[in-house]
């Protein structure tokens, strides 16, 4: 499945009013420009046998923005808000579009390929798994519930305030034994200097 080249905005694998989506593949999944979403619920599995998986290169941003529509149910007199012409981009999104809508999850699969989340990105209203030898671009993931498989952060050390300490006391135990041996070396100066001028008078 290659979808590479300049791809129309409402081009792709889409579910608008809820539904998952599953995508088997023997070689390369490839989104390029375009995008794999579900918009109101529903999970994405992505299988590549043999191939690498990626989100492709599209902008995640609003590219273009029909007229929000309102929705009035005539039974209940309940009123939503669509916002299905909100979801444009690309890239592999579970999306929450309307307040209401379960949590979905994207659970990426290529045993002997990588996973690249591109610029387009990986977004998840739900959970993320991923198994593949890598994963490529993990900054342009995005998941609200939990995520197995990407790369953590990098852990940062706080720094050892213990050495720091020791070091300090080290440094003010050198320069009071040095102030020591000058103050030591100054008297016994002052010493000789006296010995020397008794010795002179009693000539």
């Amino acid at each position: 499945m290659d979808q590479g080249g300049n791809q129309a905005l409402e081009q792709g694998i889409l579910t608008e009013h809820g539904g998952s989506i599953s995508v088997f593949a023997n070689g390369n999944v490839d989104l390029g420009t375009s995008r794999i979403f579900t918009l109101r619920g529903g999970n994405i599995v992505i299988w590549s046998s043999t191939g690498d998986i990626a989100a492709g290169s599209s902008s995640k941003t609003v590219q273009s923005a029909p007229p929000t529509r309102v929705i009035i149910d005539p039974q209940s007199a309940n009123v939503q808000t669509d916002l299905a012409g909100l979801a444009t981009g690309g890239g592999i999104g579970v999306l929450t579009t309307v307040v209401g809508v379960p949590p979905g999850d994207v659970d990426l699969i290529a045993p002997v390929g990588v996973v690249d989340a591109g610029d387009a990105g990986i977004r998840s209203s739900g959970n993320l798994n991923i198994a593949a030898t890598a994963v490529l671009n993990a900054s342009n993931i995005s998941v609200a519930g939990t995520s197995t498989g990407t790369p953590s952060a990098p852990a940062v050390s706080a720094p050892n305030i213990g050495g720091l300490s020791a070091a300090s006391s080290a440094a003010g135990s050198s320069s009071s034994a040095a102030e020591a041996a000058a103050k030591a070396a100054k008297q016994t100066s002052g010493c000789r200097s006296a010995g020397t001028t008794a010795i002179h008078h009693q000539r």
